[in-house]
């Protein structure tokens, strides 16, 4: 893992948009089907908005579902940059990483320690999760 991540920050954020308790959208929009859905990429970001926002009930723009869904991530990732940097010009480096597109796009927006790796296997790409 490089990046660390607390779930109960995207319940926080949705329990202020929805009339559901926090169990409710744990189990309807962090444990469920759906996001085993939208990981192994069956099924794309906007359709697992719409999802989320009907199941839910939520009124959330795109956007702020966007930042909701990252907010999970800590300001700093857990492995030192300097070592991922040396470790990178010895060797090839690859991700393999069960995670979903947001989550992606935002951690290598926001995380430049990815920009020494050379080969990302991620789950919404190969449709497939790392086993339990």
């Amino acid at each position: 893992m490089i990046v660390s991540f607390d779930h109960n920050k995207i319940v926080q954020r949705f329990t202020a948009a929805c009339e559901h308790s926090r169990e409710d959208i744990f189990g309807k929009a962090i444990s469920s089907l759906l996001v085993r859905e939208y990981t192994l990429g069956a099924i794309s970001t906007a359709e697992f908005y719409e999802a989320v926002i009907k199941e839910l009930g939520m009124k959330m723009s795109f956007e702020d579902f966007f930042e909701a869904w990252n907010c999970t991530f800590t300001p700093e990732p857990l492995i030192a940059e300097q070592t991922v940097k040396a470790l990178s010009e010895k060797y090839k480096l690859l991700v393999l990483s069960d995670t979903n597109e947001m989550h992606f796009d935002f951690i290598k927006e926001n995380y430049p320690i990815l920009n020494y790796i050379d080969e990302f296997v991620l789950s919404h790409n190969v449709n497939a999760v790392k086993p339990s």
